[in-house]
């Protein structure tokens, strides 16, 4: 706190900007599905029990006012919506001296009550954080992190709920001269439920990761975690161990063609493993190959593979084995537009016997697209669709996000 009102007195001293951005935007998420869920519903009958419910459909303005002086940003918004009130606020500074620099984070988000949006209750959400380096030579540092996290629900339910979670961490890090790094920590976590003590819990974790690591023309990434969680609750049965472990590899074929591979494995360790929470290996791969047609355009394909074990053969129908694949094109006009779309078809086939899950295909659509407009305006847009067709059809489901704005800052 010390060094938090040092760095503000220093930077009292430099012109403070403002800027004021009003905005619009939509925001909407839709599922269709069936209320009935049996084969014994005809083709023909479906529609009469198919239902279309929108989750989110929200439409507001915004108001945001930003300031900024040296090493400190503070920025508010407030929306003004067809469903609640909402604010989210956020804080940013750094505080240098020799060795040493500490980054200073801050976010509040507040949404105030409704009775017609069934999608999230009112809440307060509260998060700081505070980030100290020491700079030991060139590329190494020493790093340490603690954050404080905090939800309150206006109304509890089994979906929402209030708690308070404390995490530190410490750990070193390398940034080389090619910009490659390297990040250990080691660290601890606790939440704590006011309302539901099983909900409560404790967890020790040790993460590693390495990025942009080059030989000749490949680049190399890792990463390593190890998580072990203890919830308060009497009892283990919830408590788990959680190993994770990812690699990746780029290589440039020439300045317009690049391949790509990336594996992660995960296992979930749980020490009372029974048919709702039980040890599991997950395995996701992608490949993808770019190729830059032009300073404006770039297309290229992906397939990717994923595969979920149990470790009880007991619980064997819970596995299975899904691919996806499709084209990813990018088209970006230097600094004023860039979007991308991406389509996927897929299909997840699970193993034989399974009474709870049955094999489905599926596609997928994302479309993403931001302008940059004259004195800094923003647009921006983000769809994406997903629908699941089962061989009974009344388990058929489709799911749309849309989201549009636009910002049109003025500096003071």
């Amino acid at each position: 706190m010390l060094g938090c009102l040092l760095a503000w007195a220093e930077s009292s001293a430099q012109p403070l900007r403002l800027e004021i951005t009003p905005g619009i935007g939509h925001d909407r998420f839709t599922e269709t599905f069936f209320l009935d869920d049996s084969t014994s519903v005809s083709s023909d009958s479906l529609e009469q029990i198919k239902k279309t419910q929108s989750d989110l459909q929200e439409s507001y303005a915004s108001l945001g006012l930003t300031g900024s002086a040296k090493n400190w940003r503070i920025e508010n918004t407030v929306y003004a919506t067809n469903k609640a009130w909402r604010d989210i606020a956020n804080g940013h500074g750094r505080w240098t001296r020799g060795k040493w620099k500490t980054d200073f984070d801050g976010r509040l988000e507040w949404k105030g009550p409704t009775r017609d949006d069934t999608a999230a209750a009112s809440y307060t959400y509260v998060r700081l954080s505070m980030t100290p380096q020491w700079r030991w030579n060139d590329a190494w540092s020493l790093v340490g992190a603690g954050d404080w996290e905090m939800t309150d629900y206006l109304r509890n339910t089994s979906y929402t709920y209030g708690y308070n979670r404390l995490r530190g961490q410490i750990g070193a890090s390398y940034f080389g001269d090619l910009m490659q790094s390297f990040d250990a920590r080691i660290g601890l976590s606790h939440r704590a439920v006011p309302d539901s003590a099983a909900l409560g819990y404790t967890e020790g974790f040790l993460r590693l990761d390495a990025s942009g690591w080059q030989m000749g023309r490949w680049r190399l990434e890792g990463e390593f975690s190890f998580a072990n969680r203890d919830y308060q609750a009497t009892g283990n049965e919830n408590d788990y161990h959680r190993w994770s472990a990812g690699a990746g590899v780029d290589y440039d074929w020439s300045k317009r063609w690049r391949t790509s591979l990336q594996s992660t494995w995960q296992y979930w360790d749980y020490r009372l493993p029974d048919e709702i929470n039980f040890s599991l290996h997950d395995v996701q791969s992608e490949g993808s190959v770019r190729l830059a047609v032009s300073d404006q355009w770039e297309t290229g394909a992906a397939i990717e593979v994923r595969l979920e074990r149990a470790v009880d053969d007991s619980l064997s129908s819970n596995n299975y084995i899904q691919w996806a694949a499709g084209p990813r094109i990018v088209w970006n006009s230097g600094l004023t537009v860039w979007s991308e779309l991406t389509p996927r078809l897929g299909h997840r086939n699970y193993a034989d016997g399974s009474s709870v899950y049955d094999d489905y295909s599926f596609w997928d659509l994302l479309l993403q697209a931001d302008v940059a407009g004259p004195a800094g305006s923003t647009a921006s847009a983000t769809i994406t669709y997903s629908s699941e067709r089962h061989a009974d059809r009344s388990r058929d489901a489709a799911y749309l996000y849309l989201a549009l704005s636009l910002r049109l800052p003025i500096r003071l």
